[in-house]
């Protein structure tokens, strides 16, 4: 199986261009877990919003490049989802270790409190990868990169909603913490080129990618003057000194 082309470039996504010198499962795992990474609401909404400043693609790009070396750190055993020699039973030490390096270097890089445990299911989701293309099954990272390069044709916000200027809720639920969200969600496009996006109006240009050029401008209110249901998940609680408590961590 030759490996993939004409998917994200490893020099826009922060990862060193070895391509060439990378063996065949590697080249898969990177581009699988790139994609992965490229569906995750939040870190879309980082880079659109730009919630961690004007760099946000850079820093999340940072970030995913630590997450790929420590990942692929050859002076430790492989991270995986397995036991070996237990019966091949399903163990979460690792999850639990990648999931919470993502959330500290989350909010380190980029300025985002995550509230949701999303960062535990992306790195089982990339330890998965981890372990399918060692074996040389990479049935998995063609699915992810499949999905991300459709998922970057669809627009980003229609199901969001801004609660109350620093809690945004994507359409199953999931909370992130952005003290310096914008107010507007706007339209999606592609996150991981540098490139400047175009906005002069043109409902016909080729920088709209096939989604809807209308705005979308369906912007809740803050809660107190909404009044609409709030999501399930769990939203940062204030004690009486103004400081906001630290939630439980992932829950068995």
């Amino acid at each position: 199986m030759a490996a993939p082309t004409g998917v994200p470039d490893y020099q826009q996504a922060g990862i060193a261009n070895h391509a060439q010198e990378m063996p065949e499962w590697e080249q898969y795992f990177r581009e699988g877990v790139l994609s992965v990474w490229k569906q995750w609401t939040t870190v879309r909404l980082i880079i659109d919003q730009e919630w961690a400043g004007t760099y946000s693609r850079d820093k999340v790009n940072q970030l995913l490049t630590l997450v790929l070396d420590t990942m692929l750190d050859r002076r430790r055993a492989p991270m995986t989802l397995l036991v070996i020699g237990k019966g091949d039973l399903p163990q979460s030490d690792d999850v639990d270790r990648l999931g919470q390096l993502i959330h500290v270097k989350m909010n380190e890089f980029c300025n985002v409190q995550l509230d949701d445990n999303s960062e535990f299911e992306i790195a089982e989701k990339c330890i998965d990868m981890l372990d399918r293309c060692r074996g040389r099954d990479y049935s998995l990272a063609q699915k992810e990169i499949a999905a991300a390069n459709q998922a970057a044709r669809a627009p980003l916000g229609s199901s969001c909603r801004f609660q109350d200027q620093t809690l945004w809720e994507d359409a199953t639920g999931n909370i992130a913490f952005a003290p310096e969200a914008d107010t507007v969600v706007q339209q999606a496009g592609g996150f991981w080129e540098n490139g400047e996006q175009q906005d002069d109006g043109d409902a016909s240009s080729d920088d709209d990618m096939d989604v809807d050029t209308e705005p979308n401008h369906q912007i809740q209110s803050k809660i107190a003057e909404s009044h609409q249901k709030v999501s399930s998940a769990p939203l940062p609680v204030i004690d009486e000194d103004g400081f906001e408590m630290v939630p439980g961590r992932r829950k068995r």
